[in-house]
């Protein structure tokens, strides 16, 4: 298929007929182009009717004739010529000077990129050392501590007594003076032994660099009277009274 092709003068028509032109040339529709290119049709309308004045920065729409230009199989230079013509003779380029971006220097930009690794620099240093404060807070806090069982001047029939509660996964814990493990959800359960009479039960509990949590609990343990009188099976009788045939 033979391709149409047609020279362009300068002084022919204005910029944005030619672009126009060259486009229909090519067989593309405003959208069609749009899709190409990835310029909005409303800025390639804008720039096909010479509304230059609704953009806010005609200087940088020149990235868009050229991009527009490369596209149609045009002359990059050729359209970008005409567009500045049509600047120049609306007085856009001298007014909007103030508004171009600025194009930043090698070295602006390694002081920038060196600025953005510092702060990044100084955010992690913050959150590493926040991370390190809690932990250390951890550590030095003193554990939680409940005591379910016993209750304070619990009263007991038997010298078993039942202790347990919660705390800490990760505090060591002892129940007078015995080390005692800890459940991986804080509880926990032992059985101790207690002297007749008042007795105090003392549980600590500990992390690792904390102060020591103490909770005590008094209990009583008074041996009934009945089960002193019960006779164990096969155990040698101490009563005096001798036998009666």
């Amino acid at each position: 298929m033979p391709f149409i092709r047609k020279s362009l003068r300068r002084d022919s028509q204005g910029f944005g007929a030619d672009l126009r032109e060259l486009r229909q040339l090519r067989g593309y529709t405003r959208e069609a182009l749009a899709k190409l290119t990835g310029i909005h049709t409303s800025v390639i309308a804008a720039l096909e009717e010479e509304r230059l004045q609704d953009m806010t920065d005609p200087e940088y729409a020149e990235r868009h004739v050229r991009a527009l230009a490369t596209a149609l199989d045009g002359s990059p230079q050729f359209f970008l010529d005409k567009y500045r013509e049509v600047l120049q003779r609306h007085g856009l380029r001298q007014e909007n000077k103030k508004v171009m971006r600025r194009r930043l220097s090698r070295r602006e930009l390694m002081v920038s990129s060196r600025l953005m690794l510092f702060g990044a620099f100084v955010i992690l240093v913050a959150a590493l050392g926040g991370y390190v404060f809690w932990q250390a807070k951890q550590m030095t806090a003193p554990p939680p501590l409940s005591v379910d069982e016993p209750r304070e001047g619990m009263q007991l029939q038997t010298s078993h007594l039942q202790v347990s509660g919660h705390t800490d996964p990760t505090a060591h814990l002892s129940v007078n003076g015995v080390a005692i493990i800890v459940g991986q959800d804080g509880s926990y359960d032992t059985a101790i032994d207690v002297p007749q009479g008042l007795s105090v039960v003392s549980i600590e509990a500990q992390r690792r660099y904390s102060p020591i949590v103490n909770m005590e609990r008094h209990v009583l343990f008074e041996r009934s009277p009945e089960l002193e009188d019960v006779t164990v099976p096969g155990a040698t009788s101490t009563s005096s009274t001798p036998p009666t045939n």
